[in-house]
């Protein structure tokens, strides 16, 4: 058996990069802190800081995307959870929250989404959101407990990783 050991691998030529298959390369995050109350049947951005900016390294890359928000809903029935690349749905969730009493329910909504971009040119991830009825507080924190209306931190992660 071989060992091999290096303290350093650089690239051949400059400007290229190091790719290993399966290694992540970059990794960009973005966190959202205020909440959004949503009374509406129309597509809405979940709000602030719901955008996440990458240019990836190479155009065979792949993108794992990952997003996480807390939320409570009330008098709700289907919603819809719905993960963009620039314009383009690439992964669209429905939930059927039958929800008729008036009391607000605390829910987490996550994508997780191995994307496929091709491309080296700046790319925007991002979440929006959509409910047939009702009322939603996107990325709740309860202020009663001590919490701030800013304590919930919604999270989108991306990362690149090499083909």
């Amino acid at each position: 058996m071989s060992i091999l050991k290096v303290d350093t691998i650089n690239e051949k030529t400059t400007g290229n990069g190091v790719a290993i298959p399966g290694h992540v390369i970059q990794v960009k995050q973005s966190v959202m802190t205020g909440r959004t109350y949503v009374n509406s049947t129309s597509e809405v951005s979940v709000g602030s800081g719901n955008e996440l900016l990458i240019t990836p390294k190479f155009a065979s890359s792949k993108m794992l995307v990952t997003f996480s928000m807390p939320l409570i809903m009330s008098d709700t029935l289907l919603v819809f959870s719905n993960l963009y690349r620039d314009s383009t749905s690439i992964n669209l969730l429905t939930y059927y929250v039958e929800e008729t009493s008036g009391d607000w329910q605390t829910h987490t909504v996550t994508h997780n989404f191995l994307d496929s971009p091709n491309t080296t040119s700046q790319i925007t991830y991002q979440a929006k959101w959509r409910q047939t009825r009702g009322a939603s507080y996107l990325n709740y924190s309860n202020n009663s407990l001590g919490l701030t209306n800013d304590s919930s931190r919604a999270t989108m992660t991306a990362m690149e990783i090499a083909q």
